[in-house]
């Protein structure tokens, strides 16, 4: 169907064929040209280093999940076009693109959220029954570990109980309340003079240098996944990228989308980054920064295979001819 192409596999002398080696095993095509680097169209093989260097890439691929395989009976790969002249491959639209090495990432991804690291958060009450004489922190505040967060007056506390306080944080009949760990008052719900009892919370203080990112992942990608693998998260309407890495898998999928939660511990030494900030975040499986790459639209499913149709290495020296790979 394409206008001015001839089928050269019914003059065979317009093209002599080439080599044939059969169905790959270990990449799942015919005419294998990592096994067989003859049959690339190159004016030069590749040197022994490149080539090693792609079969390496190639089973590292592989080694992450498993790849869709061609049909090992089709015959298609054997077909051979040959255009009469360039005009004709004009009219016919067909655009050649290079066979370039860029940088690739494969990678799982899933929407999450920044959260506080439950493990470094406190919720502060007070022991006893009384009221509050004085506030010395509000929220946004930093605070050391056994800081004095406010002050209560004991009311109608009997002896006994008075005798449990330790006197040395206790002056006459004032208890201070401390915060236990050093970092950020991230919430107050106390004002002098109120009355306030031990099921109260009163303060909670979170050391913010480090953050839990959460993520949701899909359960059919658990095998790819393993602890201390590299994690990108980028913030909803931001162009910065936050980095950690895996550090907990669920045990468990959620029963009614069938998502897998995993966990990322991240640094936040600068306090950039806030609590309940929602955005992206991608699992790092692979990074190549030499990988064979070629543009999306030049690969094409044909009923069995998918396949990219590559020009003839001695194209200048005749009208273009392509082949089936």
């Amino acid at each position: 169907g394409v206008p001015e192409s001839i089928c050269v596999e019914c003059d065979p002398t317009l093209m002599p064929e080439g080599p044939d080696y059969g169905w790959c095993p270990d990449h799942g095509v015919h005419n294998c040209t990592l096994d067989h680097p003859d049959v690339a169209q190159l004016k030069q093989p590749p040197s022994e280093g490149e080539l090693l260097g792609d079969l390496k890439r190639a089973a590292q691929a592989f080694a992450i999940a498993p790849r869709k395989k061609n049909n090992s009976g089709c015959d298609i790969y054997k077909t051979r076009i040959q255009f009469e002249s360039v005009e004709a491959v004009q009219q016919a639209g067909v655009d050649v693109e290079l066979v370039e090495r860029q940088a690739i990432v494969e990678s799982i991804v899933g929407n999450g959220e920044i959260v506080y690291d439950p493990t470094r958060q406190a919720s502060l009450a007070s022991r006893v029954p009384g009221s509050v004489w004085r506030v010395f922190k509000n929220v946004g505040d930093e605070v050391v570990e056994g800081e004095v967060l406010d002050e209560l007056r004991l009311l109608g506390i009997s002896q006994s109980v008075r005798g449990q306080t330790n006197p040395q944080n206790a002056t006459a009949n004032l208890l201070p309340i401390l915060s236990p760990m050093s970092g950020v008052v991230i919430q107050r719900s106390v004002t002098p003079g109120e009355v306030v009892d031990p099921s109260r919370i009163l303060f909670q203080v979170a050391n913010t240098r480090q953050m839990w990112l959460q993520l949701s992942v899909p359960l059919e990608n658990m095998d790819q996944l393993t602890v201390g693998q590299h994690i990108r998260f980028t913030p909803d309407g931001s162009r910065r990228v936050v980095e950690g890495k895996l550090d907990w898998i669920n045990t468990s999928a959620d029963k009614d989308t069938r998502m897998v939660e995993v966990r990322a511990v991240l640094a936040n030494t600068d306090g950039r980054l806030r609590n309940e900030t929602f955005g992206t975040g991608e699992i790092i499986l692979r990074e190549e920064p030499r990988a064979i790459v070629i543009p999306t639209n030049s690969s094409h499913w044909e009923g069995c295979c998918q396949v990219v149709f590559v020009r003839d290495k001695n194209y200048f020296d005749s009208p273009d001819s392509y082949k089936v790979f």
